[in-house]
C-alpha cells in the first residue's frame, strides 16, 4: 500500500539534514525502545573502503503493520507517546517519531523490513517492508504482511548514497557511541555493536558519583551523573528525563585534564521541547541548571584530580619512575614547581603509562620535568610529539596552564634560582683562592659572563663582546641607527689597536632619546688591578672622548675595570672624597670605575635579596656548581667540570 505523509514537506526535509551518526543514534535508540536485547550496526564497505550500505539491525519486538501505517503517516503519531513505557517494560526514549525520518536523510533509500507477532494470533509472525526515497520524502510504500518463520526484530537498511557518508570512521563513533548510550546500557540489559566495536560502557567506566542538584526557582530537584572512563569518548552533558533517557546534549564546558567523562543531568522538565531549546539558547532556567552542573562537575574533577594525583604519584614512586627525590620540597619554588608538574603529568598519564617498558615511563616524566622546569615552551612539543597526546586535550591542557598562576611563579622563579646559584658559583670562581688560580679570563671567565650580563645591571643587554674598539664604533652607530663612517682603526692615545671585553648598552627614554654603555674590562682573578690595568681602561675611555665618531652629545660610557683585588694608587684613586665610590674618572659623558668583584656580586645579590627571601631559598655549592656545569661547562676549567 501507498501512504501519504500528513506534514509539510519543508518540515520533512528539515528532519533528513541529520549527521550520519546521529541518523544511526536514532535507529538506535528506536531498536532500544522496542526492546531488543542485542542491536547491531553493519558498515557494508566497497573495495575503495567507502561506506555503500549501512544496516540496523535488531531483536526486538518488530513493527505490527497497523503501527507503521499509523507512525509513518503522521509526524507525532508514534505509538510511544502514550504508551510511557515499552511492551518490555523499559523507559521509552522517542516520542515524536523523529527517528524513522532523520534516516531518510542519509541516502536515497531507506527500507525497513521488520518481523512481529500477528496482533490477532501471536503464535505466528507476520513480516512486511516499509520503503521510504528521498526524492520523494513525503511518499511511503508499506508492503502487505505475509507470514514468516523469521523470529522479530527490524532491519534498516540504507543505500544508494550520492557520495559516502563521513564521519562514521576511525574511533569517533564509538566514542561518541559510548557517551550517548552509557547509562541506558548500564541501566538495561541490551548489547550494541557499531561495526567491530561493542558498545559497552560498564567494561570501560573507571568511576561514577551521582549528585542531587537544584538551580533558580526549580521546586524539582535534578540528578548529576558523573562517570569517567577508561578510553577516550566525546565529553558531552547529556539532558534526560527522569527515566535516565537522553532527550538532548550540550557541551561539557570545563576543563578536566587528564580525565575522558560524560554527565548525563536528569530532570523532568527537559521532557518538555522548550526546556531543551532553552538549553541550547543558554537562557532561562534550563540555562541555570546547566550552569549549576558544569560548576559541580569542576568541584568533582578537582576532587579525582587530588585522588588521581595521589595515587599515581605513589605508584610512580613505588617504581622508581617519578623524577623528583623522595625528600619534600624545602622552598616555596620546588612546591611550586613540583605542584605543577603533577598537573601536567597526571594530564599526560595515560599516554605516559601506555608504555609497558619502565625505563621509558621514567624518561616521559623526565622530560616533562625538564620541559617545564627549564625550557616551558617545549612543552607542547614533548606533549605532542613524545608523548602523542591528542590536541583536543593539548589545547585544554594549554588553556590551564595559560591561566595558571603556577605557571609564570614558576618560570619567574626559575630565573631567580638560577640567578642566586650562579651568583653563589662565581663568588667561589673569582674568590676562591684554589679556583681563581685555574680560572682563565678570556677563554672562561669572558664567555661565561657574556651569556649572564645581568650581573652588571638588569638594564643591560649584550651589544659586543670581546672586540676591538672600530667594531664597538660600529655597534654603537648601529645602534644609534646611523650611517657606518670612515673605516678607520680606533686606537687608544699611544696608537695601539685595543680589544673591550664586554660593551653593554640600554636605551633611556626621555624626552630625548638618550643611550648609555657600559664597556667592561675583566682581569683574572688572579691579577690585581693597579696603575698598569687602571692605565688600560681610562686608554679605552679617552679613545672614545677623542674621536668624533663616538658621538657623545646624547651618549653616556661607562668603563668598568673588574677583578678580585685592588692595589696601590688604584685604591687610592677610587676613593676620592669628590666622586662616588669607585669612579676614577669622569670627563664629557665619559665615566671610568674600579669594582672588586665582591662589590659586582654583592651589588647583585642586594637586587635579588627580596625575591630571595619572598623564595626561602639560599643555594649551597653543590648546587651552585650543578648550575655552572649544566649552563657553561664548556667554559669551565677541567678541575670544576669534572668535579663529581
Amino acid at each position: 500500500m501507498e501512504i501519504e505523509v500528513q506534514l509539510d514537506p519543508h518540515h520533512l526535509e528539515a528532519l533528513t539534514h541529520a549527521t550520519p551518526l546521529t541518523a544511526i543514534t536514532e535507529l538506535i535508540w528506536n531498536a532500544l525502545d522496542a526492546d531488543a536485547d542485542e542491536v547491531r550496526v553493519v558498515l557494508v564497505e566497497n573495495e575503495l573502503q567507502g561506506v555503500v550500505e549501512i544496516r540496523v539491525e535488531d531483536d526486538g519486538h518488530g513493527m505490527t503493520h497497523e503501527r507503521a501505517v499509523e507512525g509513518f503517516q503522521s509526524l507525532g503519531g508514534s505509538w510511544k507517546r502514550l504508551a510511557g513505557r515499552s511492551p518490555g517494560g523499559r523507559a521509552l526514549h522517542g516520542r515524536e517519531g523523529h527517528g524513522r525520518f532523520r534516516a531518510a536523510g542519509l541516502g536515497s533509500r531507506v527500507l525497513w523490513h521488520t518481523v512481529a507477532a500477528d496482533p490477532a494470533d501471536e503464535s505466528r509472525n507476520l513480516a512486511f517492508d516499509v520503503e521510504m526515497r528521498i526524492a520523494e520524502i513525503s511518499h511511503v510504500e508499506i508492503t502487505d504482511p505475509e507470514p514468516t518463520a523469521d523470529p522479530p526484530g527490524t532491519r534498516v537498511v540504507i543505500d544508494e548514497f550520492s557520495a559516502p557518508p563521513v564521519g562514521l570512521g576511525g574511533d569517533s563513533p564509538t566514542e561518541k557511541l559510548t557517551g550517548t548510550f552509557g547509562l541506558y546500557l548500564q541501566t538495561h540489559s541490551a548489547h550494541v555493536r557499531f561495526g567491530d566495536a561493542e558498545i559497552d560502557p560498564a567494561s570501560i567506566q573507571a568511576h561514577r558519583k551521582e549528585y542531587q542538584i537544584t538551580a533558580g526557582d526549580s521546586a524539582q530537584p535534578a540528578k548529576l551523573t558523573a562517570i569517567e572512563w577508561t578510553r577516550r569518548v566525546e565529553r558531552a552533558i547529556f539532558l534526560c528525563n527522569e527515566n535516565g533517557l537522553p532527550l538532548g546534549e550540550v557541551q561539557a564546558g570545563i576543563h578536566a585534564p587528564g580525565f575522558e567523562f560524560t554527565a548525563y543531568l536528569e530532570w523532568s522538565g527537559f521532557a518538555e521541547d522548550e526546556a531543551l531549546v532553552l538549553a541550547d539558547l543558554g537562557s532561562g532556567e534550563t540555562r541555570d541548571l546547566v550552569e549549576a552542573a558544569r560548576e559541580k562537575l569542576r568541584e568533582h574533577f578537582k576532587e579525582r584530580a587530588d585522588e588521581e594525583t595521589r595515587k599515581l604519584i605513589e605508584d610512580w614512586k613505588a617504581e622508581k619512575v617519578y623524577p623528583f627525590a623522595d625528600e619534600p620540597a624545602t622552598t616555596k619554588a620546588e612546591k611550586a614547581s613540583r605542584d605543577l608538574f603533577d598537573v601536567v603529568a597526571v594530564s599526560a598519564s595515560t599516554a605516559v603509562n601506555a608504555s609497558e617498558s619502565k625505563s621509558a615511563r621514567r624518561l616521559s616524566l623526565r622530560l616533562l620535568r625538564e620541559a617545564l622546569e627549564n625550557d616551558p615552551g617545549s612543552l607542547h612539543k614533548v606533549l605532542r610529539e613524545v608523548l602523542d597526546l591528542k590536541q583536543d586535550r593539548l589545547d585544554e591542557l594549554s588553556h590551564l596552564l595559560d591561566r595558571s598562576s603556577l605557571t609564570s611563579f614558576i618560570a619567574t622563579s626559575k630565573a631567580i634560582t638560577d640567578r642566586l646559584e650562579f651568583l653563589r658559583a662565581l663568588e667561589s670562581l673569582v674568590l676562591d683562592p684554589d679556583l681563581a688560580k685555574v680560572i682563565k679570563e678570556r677563554s672562561q671567565l669572558h664567555r661565561i659572563l657574556a651569556n649572564e650580563t645581568w650581573v652588571f645591571g638588569e638594564e643591560f643587554a649584550l651589544a659586543a663582546d670581546d672586540e676591538s674598539l672600530t667594531t664597538v664604533l660600529k655597534r654603537h652607530l648601529e645602534i644609534l641607527g646611523r650611517e657606518q663612517l670612515a673605516p678607520e682603526e680606533v686606537l687608544d692615545q699611544h696608537g695601539k689597536r685595543r680589544i673591550v671585553d664586554l660593551m653593554l648598552s640600554r636605551s633611556l627614554q626621555q624626552n630625548r632619546n638618550k643611550r648609555e654603555h657600559l664597556v667592561i674590562e675583566l682581569k683574572a682573578p688572579s691579577v690585581a688591578i693597579g696603575s698598569k690595568e687602571v692605565s688600560q681602561i681610562e686608554n679605552y675611555a679617552t679613545a672614545v672622548a677623542e674621536d668624533a665618531r663616538f658621538e657623545t652629545v646624547e651618549v653616556e660610557w661607562d668603563f668598568f675595570v673588574v677583578s678580585t683585588e685592588v692595589k696601590g694608587t688604584a685604591a687610592v684613586k677610587r676613593e676620592s672624597e669628590n666622586a662616588p665610590y669607585g669612579q676614577i674618572m669622569n670627563a664629557k659623558g665619559i665615566r671610568v670605575w674600579v669594582y672588586t668583584w665582591a662589590e659586582i656580586i654583592q651589588d647583585a645579590d642586594h637586587r635579588l635579596k627580596f625575591l630571595r627571601q619572598q623564595l626561602d631559598y639560599q643555594p649551597d655549592e653543590d648546587r651552585a656548581f650543578a648550575y655552572l656545569r649544566k649552563t657553561h661547562a664548556k667554559y669551565l676549567p677541567e678541575k670544576i667540570a669534572d668535579a663529581a
